[in-house]
């Protein structure tokens, strides 16, 4: 793990705290909205950087994926392969969700923290709009494949797009049914997708480990519009500037 402090020009390792073995990538990194030095870490299990001791402190969990609530930042979700998790104090102190199953992704509504959605990863799909106090199965329609995130693009939870192996899908009624949504079809690829964080309607996504295009959609991936091409192939997901929507951040490799 590195870290910069004047925008990329220099790196500083931070990884004192971490496990040795790694994956491909790690599954989640967040930055407090409201503190940049809040950084939460999902890498099988979940870890807090502590500041002042300079290394990264488990919170002695495992985790799949994590979520702030976008509207609420003091509010996060976590999921793994057998218990769901909330905090309600920034990651202080955790307690395990009173009727939510595990999962492999959370999603949390743009506007209401209350309303929060699990995938399990394969094709099953729950909804809760108390804060996993009751969840409700909403979907056995995705198309067979496997799960890799999901992203919550309106403010009911209606809108829902699922990331596969090779392709997107759309929901437009909570998880209840679901389209293919992918700007190509000829290629096999494990998706990268993100959302603009001033606009959850803006997704972008590409086909990285091929051609390296770079797709965006304004309206919750109805439509597509082809807008760059990366430098190279197998590109990490793209990463969206909070403080300038216009501004999109990748990485290679090996660079």
């Amino acid at each position: 793990m590195f870290r910069s402090e004047d925008l990329g020009a220099s790196w500083i390792n931070c990884s004192a705290g971490l496990p040795s073995y790694y994956y491909f990538w790690p599954v989640q990194l967040l930055i407090s909205p409201d503190d940049p030095d809040s950084v939460i870490f999902c890498f099988d299990y979940l870890y807090r950087w502590n500041d002042r001791g300079d290394l990264w402190e488990p919170f002695g969990f495992q985790a799949t994926d994590v979520a702030y609530a976008p509207s609420d930042p003091n509010l996060l979700y976590v999921c793994s392969d057998e218990y769901s998790y909330l905090s309600e104090n920034g990651g202080e102190s955790w307690k395990i969700a009173k009727d939510a199953c595990g999962g492999v992704s959370v999603a949390v509504s743009y506007t209401d923290p209350n309303l929060v959605i699990l995938s399990d990863g394969v094709n099953g799909l729950w909804r809760s709009t108390d804060r996993l106090n009751n969840v409700e199965f909403r979907s056995s329609g995705l198309m067979g494949e496997q799960i890799l995130h999901l992203f919550c693009c309106d403010t009911r939870g209606d809108i829902l797009l699922c990331a596969g192996v090779d392709s997107i899908q759309r929901s437009g009624d909570g998880g209840d049914s679901w389209a293919p949504c992918t700007p190509w079809t000829d290629i096999y690829s494990p998706l990268m997708i993100c959302q603009s964080p001033s606009n959850p309607r803006t997704i972008y996504t590409t086909d990285s480990e091929y051609y390296g295009f770079i797709y965006r959609s304004d309206d919750s991936a109805i439509s597509w519009s082809m807008t760059g091409q990366m430098p190279y192939y197998y590109m990490t997901p793209i990463v969206v500037d909070p403080t300038d929507s216009s501004r999109l951040y990748s990485a290679y490799a090996s660079a």
